[in-house]
């Protein structure tokens, strides 16, 4: 990143101009100026600072790291306004796991599988779409809720599970509240569908009990707006439904 010092952790994530930029728009009170090795400076951050500033350091590091990763990888130009940003948005992804149990009614479908079960009634399609955007992974899960919502409507179908692996997608779309934001709107476009759609539930699942339905979303970058049916299925995927049914 800046060729200053050796690219130890601590420096890559406390002590690299970069780093230091972004820790100075954060809430989080300096610690240990002489720490040599990260896990001390981390210790004593948790020592001093109060529960709500240890979270947020939590959050721009995983933030800091995610960066780092863009910079090497994919030859990005390191933003701090970026960093912060993606910090906020992870604090509100954890802020929401945190309360799920709370939020989720009491007739969810618990996750007890890591496996992905049949329902009673027979599957008739998958769909893939693709959208160009750059967007976070729940706003994603969101319009992918929206276009199976708006598929199910168009084909009249009735009695019908909506499984994600996204679990604040799942809250937020069991929850009265109101969210002015992008991703609250596509969530406000997902009720209204599926409040005219007859006998539909929604149901979490695990991401290795959804393994069909992932590698699915990554083949619509090259398979994008197509339709599966099951004789017509690539054979990756059916490979995978065949393990499933096993």
């Amino acid at each position: 990143m800046c060729t200053a010092a050796l690219e130890t952790t601590l420096h890559v994530l406390v002590r690299c101009p970069f780093a230091v930029v972004c820790w100075r728009q954060t809430k989080v009170p300096a610690v240990a100026p002489a720490a040599m090795l990260f896990m001390s400076w981390f210790e004593a951050g948790l020592i001093s600072s109060r529960e709500e500033e240890s979270v947020e350091a939590a959050m721009v590091l995983w933030s800091i790291w995610n960066t780092i990763n863009d910079v090497v990888w994919n030859a990005k130009i390191p933003m701090m306004e970026e960093v912060i940003q993606l910090a906020k948005i992870t604090y509100v992804d954890w802020f929401n796991a945190q309360k799920a149990d709370a939020d989720i009614p009491k007739d969810y479908h618990e996750p007890r599988s890591d496996k992905w079960k049949a329902p009673e009634f027979p599957i008739i399609e998958a769909k893939t779409v693709c959208k160009l955007g750059a967007l976070q992974p729940h706003e994603v899960e969101a319009m992918g809720m929206k276009e199976a919502f708006s598929w199910i409507k168009a084909n009249a179908w009735q009695d019908v599970i909506v499984e994600s692996d996204c679990l604040q997608v799942i809250s937020d779309l069991h929850c009265n509240k109101n969210m002015s934001s992008p991703y609250g709107h596509i969530i406000s476009d997902c009720k209204a569908l599926f409040a005219e759609i007859d006998n539909v539930s929604l149901c979490f699942v695990k991401r290795s009990a959804n393994r069909v339905a992932h590698c699915l979303a990554r083949s619509s970058l090259g398979e994008a707006d197509h339709i599966f049916s099951s004789h017509s299925l690539p054979t990756v995927i059916a490979s995978l439904v065949r393990d499933d049914l096993s």
